[in-house]
């Protein structure tokens, strides 16, 4: 859901989340850092975070800090962003999505696609819930 927020034009609140603090990563805390490396507007909240999205990101070095969910997100930001993207320890990926990388799915996601802005009161999702929504939202 970062990850679309940051692509979408406008504000998008991710609250009620507290709990992605303690899966395989701090996941509001890495997912904040390395899109704000991106060059996303974006700031941590107790328990989510506010993302201020619609600006053009640049592709970093990003650590997936061996959490499969961060490494995916991140593949999906790249197809987005300018310039080449670097995930250190996207292998996890197999842990939960071997044929990831080789999703001929993932070449769909070429332009940002038109999100809506909204206020998110989550469950985390799959992130393969969250591809399909990208690919729905994109055709």
């Amino acid at each position: 859901i970062a990850v679309m927020a940051a692509f979408a034009k406008g504000q998008t609140i991710i609250k009620d989340a507290a709990e992605l603090k303690v899966k395989e990563s701090n996941r509001i805390d890495i997912m904040v850092n390395n899109l704000a490396n991106m060059g996303c507007d974006i700031t941590a909240t107790d328990d989510g975070m506010i993302i201020n999205g619609g600006k053009t990101l640049t592709n970093t070095v990003v650590d997936s800090v061996l959490d499969h969910r961060i490494a995916m997100s991140f593949a999906i930001a790249s197809l987005l962003s300018d310039g080449e993207m670097e995930i250190i320890g996207k292998e996890i990926v197999s842990v939960s999505y071997p044929s990831f990388f080789n999703n001929k799915a993932l070449t769909l996601l070429s332009t940002p696609p038109l999100i809506p802005t909204r206020t998110f009161f989550i469950q985390p999702l799959p992130l393969i819930i969250i591809l399909r929504i990208i690919i729905i939202v994109k055709h």
